[in-house]
């Protein structure tokens, strides 16, 4: 899109209004920064599994889920979900 469109700053501008709402918000309510980092402690934590489990290329991944890693290039872990 254009940046001359009129279409392009109409939602512009309303981007500019979620994010202040939510800034609002966010300064206002004491859970919503708790349960924010909540959230990302949540997910870093996931990445730094993931990290390790792949550690050495997958080969700690490889002898867990009993995948060979000379024959497959990549290694698929399945992750139960709620």
């Amino acid at each position: 899109y254009s940046r001359k469109n009129k279409l392009y700053f109409a939602f512009r501008e309303l981007g500019y209004a979620v994010r202040t709402i939510f800034l609002l918000e966010y300064l206002s309510d004491v859970e919503l920064p708790r349960l924010i980092q909540g959230a990302t402690n949540k997910s870093e934590r996931f990445n730094q599994f993931v990290q390790w489990v792949a550690f050495g290329g997958g080969a700690l991944a490889s002898k867990v889920f009993g995948t060979s890693s000379a024959s497959s290039s990549s290694t698929t872990i399945w992750w139960p979900t709620c």
